[in-house]
């Protein structure tokens, strides 16, 4: 029971902590290019990386891999936002835009989840 609790809490804390920065990013953005969703997935692809080689040192807990990875950054990140964004901005004729989005949320992602792992080896280390 106390399983879900723990998703729970963290996924109300990413979800949170999701549409403020995403609005704030957005905000200062001020770009048909979804800043705000692409900069919130950039972010948690980053701290899985982290997260995964400390969790794998076992320096967490059961109960905080459920909060941390499960729970935040299953709330936090957006692939269904970002397919949306996406969609949207080909059907507005923001081909090019959209392509940009799918390209650098694929490479960038997959950056800074491998940045991640290499901070979270510096850190266990």
């Amino acid at each position: 029971m106390f399983t879900y609790l723990y998703v729970a809490i963290g996924g109300s804390l990413g979800a949170v902590s999701r549409y403020l920065l995403s609005n704030w990013v957005n905000n200062k953005a001020q770009s048909i290019f979804p800043f705000g969703t692409f900069s919130v997935n950039m972010i948690g692809s980053f701290i899985i990386g982290v997260f995964y080689i400390v969790s794998m040192e076992r320096l967490v807990s059961p109960e905080l891999k459920l909060i941390i990875s499960v729970g935040f950054l299953g709330a936090f990140t957006t692939f269904s936002t970002f397919s949306l964004e996406t969609l949207n901005l080909m059907r507005e004729n923001h081909i090019l835009t959209a392509f940009i989005n799918i390209g650098l949320s694929i490479i960038i992602g997959l950056i800074a989840a491998w940045l991640g792992i290499i901070i979270g080896k510096l850190l266990v280390n």
